[in-house]
């Protein structure tokens, strides 16, 4: 009887474990992430992050994000949409505080929104990192992210995810 339910045990657990892994190996869906080229810099280089959104059985009509950095090693050369919202979206807001290390930034689609809407580059970002950085690891995050759907609902459930860049 002590060998049954240890057999028992010992499947339900390896059950458990295939399960986890599967889970951990499906890519995720509606998320907003930063996307680098190269994770490593040195001072006086050009970063650019994009920040890309996927999500599953949603359109987006709008979205606004609160892009932080670490101002005593980056600032922001540029700001522009990305093709998310389709080639002409209008910028709600784009205000840059190189010394607070922040982007405020809002865009809306013009014209009818598609479902889903395809995953796409909501932003482009140039960073350029300081003659002054000092060596290390800095975090890039995406403080605050507000995305709406085709009905301008709020969209909840967003998996959000920064980066970070080594200076050396």
């Amino acid at each position: 009887m002590v060998g049954i339910k240890r057999v028992a045990f010992c499947a339900f657990l390896l059950l458990l474990c295939v399960a986890l892994v599967i889970a951990s190996c499906v890519e995720y869906t509606n998320a907003v992430y930063l996307t680098l080229p190269s994770a490593e810099a040195e001072p006086g280089e050009e970063l650019e992050v994009r920040v890309d959104v996927n999500l599953k059985d949603r359109g987006i009509s709008a979205g606004e994000i609160l892009f932080t950095f670490d101002g005593g090693a980056m600032e922001v050369v540029s700001i522009e949409p990305g093709a998310l919202l389709g080639a002409n979206p209008l910028v709600g807001l784009n205000e840059i505080d190189n010394q607070a290390g922040t982007i405020e930034f809002a865009l809306a689609r013009t014209g009818s929104t598609s479902v889903p809407t395809p995953p796409g580059v909501f932003a482009l970002l140039k960073l350029k990192v300081l003659e002054s950085a000092e060596t290390g690891t800095y975090e890039l995050e995406l403080s605050e992210v507000d995305l709406a759907d085709e009905d301008f609902n709020d969209i909840t459930g967003l998996k959000v995810t920064g980066a970070q860049v080594s200076i050396y």
